[in-house]
């Protein structure tokens, strides 16, 4: 959350979901350098707080990539985006991202964060 500022440019209605049409800019050179991204708008949803649209620009502020979360699906009371569609306006390609079988609380092993087991596969 502190690598980017927040603001608030209103409220629009995305996907017949009332959502705050947020603006984020990069704190810093270094945040630009790591993502690639000058700023990204978001579009979430008020009731549920889920992120419905993203609108990615480039270092130059042109519009870049455009992120559209197709589908949320709510397990224990949590909500996943389960499929998602990414389209790179620039080159025109498009990518789309479903998940299945999303489980919670499955309980991950003590031994999973470990040193060893992070770096298995080197």
């Amino acid at each position: 959350m502190e690598d980017w500022k927040y603001q608030l440019l209103g409220e629009e209605i995305v996907h017949d979901k009332l959502c705050y049409k947020i603006e984020c800019l990069p704190d810093s050179e270094d945040i630009i350098k790591d993502t690639g991204y000058g700023k990204i708008i978001r579009w979430v949803e008020k009731k549920r707080l889920n992120t419905i649209q993203s609108l990615y620009f480039d270092k130059g502020l042109k519009e870049w990539k455009r992120l559209t979360v197709n589908q949320n699906i709510e397990i224990k009371g949590i909500d996943f985006a389960s499929d998602m569609t990414m389209e790179d306006i620039q080159i025109q390609h498009r990518s789309r991202m479903i998940f299945s079988n999303l489980e919670v609380d499955t309980g991950i092993p003590d031994n999973f964060f470990s040193i060893r087991y992070l770096q298995r596969g080197r």
